[in-house]
């Protein structure tokens, strides 16, 4: 796979790192007032949701939202970490699709 291939995977399991870790702060707070999270996404009522991923063979990886334990033990603050965490990931993930792009243009440019 090749480096915006790769960027590309890291990028879609960051964008399910964040939907998972905004369904559990909405979750959260939906149990802490007593009423349900309503609205559509990615959450699983009374669920934690998790990501779970794996490297693929060639480059990159390969990820899924997971429900776990039940939502009343997700801690709000621990998400905003997440969130803060997944968004990073995300801009290192952006720079390096970019860069690679870059690359590709400056290859193509040498040979024109």
């Amino acid at each position: 796979m090749d480096a915006i291939g790769i960027g590309r995977t890291g990028l879609a399991a960051t964008m399910l790192r964040m939907q998972a870790a905004a369904a559990n702060i909405a979750n959260a707070r939906a149990s802490a007032s007593g009423e349900g999270a309503g609205g559509k996404g990615a959450s699983v009522e009374g669920m934690a949701l998790r990501v779970a991923a794996r490297p693929l063979a060639g480059g990159g990886v390969s990820a899924r939202i997971v429900p776990q334990a039940a939502a009343s033990a997700v801690d709000p603050a621990s998400e905003l970490v997440a969130l803060a965490a997944a968004r990073q990931a995300a801009e290192a993930n952006l720079k390096l699709i970019g860069v690679a792009a870059r690359m590709a243009r400056s290859a193509v440019d040498l040979w024109a």
